[in-house]
């Protein structure tokens, strides 16, 4: 689950938390129902750019 410094909380898949956190400032992200995959969010989102879904200035 990735928050926003606001502390709106959305759930997602590894992947896609992991793009949502990379793009967000002041983000965070919280354990869920599935053990482990909050870590696996946080070390993918390291190495994503933010706004990795946009690509030449278009969406992809």
């Amino acid at each position: 689950m990735v928050a926003d410094r606001t502390g709106t909380r959305v759930p997602g898949c590894v992947l896609h938390a992991a793009r949502m956190l990379a793009s967000l400032d002041g983000g965070t992200v919280h354990p869920g129902s599935v053990h482990g995959a909050a870590t696996d969010v946080h070390r993918l989102a390291a190495s994503t750019p933010p706004f990795a879904w946009w690509q030449d200035g278009g969406a992809q």
